[in-house]
């Protein structure tokens, strides 16, 4: 009889062979009774391999299109053998423990501030408030010092002032760091993503002022 079709009120496909039936694995003359063994325990492995795979029964194996197969096993990764640092950054393998000197002018990342800032808005650059020409700085390496950190910012500007913030818990810091005008620390903050001692600053408007510093 002709096959329906869709004008019919349903549709189906036009009829095919039927593949072989697929043998049933258990019972099978491997394991006649119970079916496989039970999976062999985890090895104490320092690398956590886990277990080969139980074996195929020769029937399942035999089966159309399963010819050649080979059960893949679970795998793990070996431990790691070096920390990861706070705030999101891997530093356990790359963080150097020393300061390493300002950017090179090919290293410097240059981006709009008024799109990269991630701090409070940016103060008009005729701005006479101190806290218009001062930035925050995150991601810090926890040995870099105030001179080097000053250092650092001779690319742009010699700072004005600088204050260091850390806890002693973390392998990063935070800073506040004061320009001389607020061009200088707006291009301070487009600077952000430069690496300083292989590790990406965040530098972003400033809430607030240095404490204790003379105006």
């Amino acid at each position: 009889p002709p096959h329906p079709t869709p004008s019919s009120g349903y549709f189906s496909t036009p009829p095919q062979s039927s593949p072989a039936p697929y043998p049933a694995a258990y019972p099978s003359p491997a394991y006649p009774s119970h079916g496989p063994p039970p999976p062999a325990p985890v090895s104490a492995s320092p690398y956590g391999h886990a277990p080969p795979a139980p074996p195929v029964p020769p029937a399942v194996a035999a089966a159309p299109g399963r010819q050649g197969f080979v059960p893949m096993t679970g795998f793990t990764s070996p431990p790691m053998t070096q920390p990861m640092g706070s705030g999101g950054v891997g530093l356990g393998s790359r963080m150097p423990t020393v300061y390493t000197g300002p950017p090179q002018p090919d290293q410097i990342k240059r981006a709009d501030p008024y799109l990269v800032n991630t701090g409070p808005p940016l103060h008009p650059v005729d701005s006479p408030n101190r806290e218009a020409r001062t930035v925050y700085v995150g991601n810090l390496p926890s040995f870099v010092t105030d001179e080097q950190l000053v250092d650092w910012f001779t690319c742009i500007s010699p700072a004005v002032r600088v204050k260091r913030c850390w806890d002693g818990s973390k392998p990063t810091q935070f800073a506040f760091v004061e320009f001389p005008t607020v061009p200088e620390a707006h291009c301070a903050i487009g600077m952000t993503g430069t690496e300083c001692c292989g590790v990406p600053l965040k530098i972003s408007q400033a809430k607030g002022t240095i404490q204790g510093a003379a105006n």
